[in-house]
């Protein structure tokens, strides 16, 4: 069904009163308002391809706990980066968490016009969360933490939400035996994003995602009017979760929103990237082979192009391997590699993106 038709309706179970009468005055972006509204246009923004992919969510180690003692909702923490990140030509050094747990935002002065990763829009809540006491609340079994792995020049920042809960199932029930596990990745150079879905239980999806809607709101907001509240453009994901349609909209002027048919899958990953090369513009024009996938010990990388950069990475962003190609035919005694799902980086004249599978049987 096409997203033009879908109108968001609020189910009744969300609607009606809280078992504890705390439920609380939330502002939605998905509401319009009677403000004013201006015409925008994405001519002049380039947005991010998608690239969706599944593979095996590891926790976090090792990571710098934003817990501050207290039970958290609505959180708002500041992360430094120690590095750059220009988001659709927004350049910060700081991170953001902002609105309802899982948004990020570029600033911390919310005025004018911005730009917003909304990634996955749940309202998500510290498990152990008391609404009499709210945010006096001791004590915490939801972590929010964040890590920066990877060198100089290819740093990434990882943060992580874990077994956060959800604050519709705890207003209506009193708690949340629901939870999910989520992971966003910024990447310094690149600039690119990703979401990774970990474990998750989500037994009342009513009250887990907005609206009633089967699946989430995912995507990023390009344009974002603080002063006049209202959404100008967008990139937001629509339909089956595994393969969803891209939708880049002017949603100044439309009724409703896009959003995913269900709940993706443990180990889901989005890519939103800004190098991205299709397969089928790979193999017409630009003539990148890479073979055999899945690898062993010998990777074959036949290339037109001269001074290229090859660079695998694996699932957590780490460099495992870094070569220099030369043009022609490039036979690679690849190190010993753990089996499982890497991604490989060919950079030069053109910028190539893709997953590799090392096999050693």
């Amino acid at each position: 069904m096409s997203y033009f038709i879908k109108i968001l309706i609020f189910i009744s179970l969300i609607s009606s009163v809280s078992l504890y009468g705390q439920k609380k005055e939330r502002f939605s972006i998905w509401e319009h308002n009677t403000l004013p509204k201006k015409t925008y246009s994405t001519d002049t923004i380039k947005h991010y391809s998608l690239i969706a992919s599944n593979e095996e969510y590891i926790e976090l180690t090792d990571a710098i706990s934003l817990d501050t003692g207290y039970t958290w909702d609505d959180p708002h923490f500041a992360i430094p980066l120690g590095f750059t990140f220009n988001f659709l030509g927004y350049k910060t050094d700081t991170l953001f968490i902002d609105f309802w747990g899982t948004s990020i935002a570029f600033n911390e002065k919310i005025e004018g016009i911005m730009p917003l990763f909304l990634g996955v829009d749940l309202d998500l809540v510290d498990r152990a969360y008391n609404i009499e006491l709210g945010e006096e609340t001791p004590g915490g079994l939801s972590d929010i933490s964040y890590k920066i792995i990877g060198e100089e020049g290819e740093r990434i920042c990882i943060i992580e939400w874990k077994n956060a809960g959800f604050w519709d199932e705890l207003d209506y029930f009193g708690y949340s035996s629901d939870y999910i596990n989520l992971q966003y990745w910024f990447y310094e150079g690149t600039n690119n994003v990703k979401i990774h879905i970990g474990p998750h239980k989500i037994s009342y999806p009513q009250l887990a995602i907005y609206y009633g809607s089967p699946g989430p709101i995912v995507g990023y907001l390009s344009e974002y009017d603080w002063d006049f509240q209202e959404i100008m453009n967008g990139l937001l994901l629509d339909g089956d979760p595994d393969q969803p349609e891209v939708i880049i909209e002017d949603y100044a002027t439309v009724c409703c929103y896009p959003y995913l048919n269900s709940m993706p899958v443990e180990g889901t990953v989005y890519l939103f990237d800004t190098t991205a090369v299709s397969t089928a513009i790979i193999d017409k024009e630009y003539k990148v082979n890479i073979y055999p996938n899945p690898a062993n010990d010998i990777l074959t990388i036949d290339t037109p192009f001269e001074q290229q950069k090859f660079q695998l990475y694996s699932i957590t962003g780490s460099i495992v391997y870094k070569a220099e190609l030369k043009i022609g035919e490039n036979r690679i005694q690849l190190p010993s590699l753990k089996d499982g799902m890497y991604i490989y980086r060919i950079s030069g004249d053109q910028v190539i993106t893709g997953k590799l599978l090392i096999d050693g049987n």
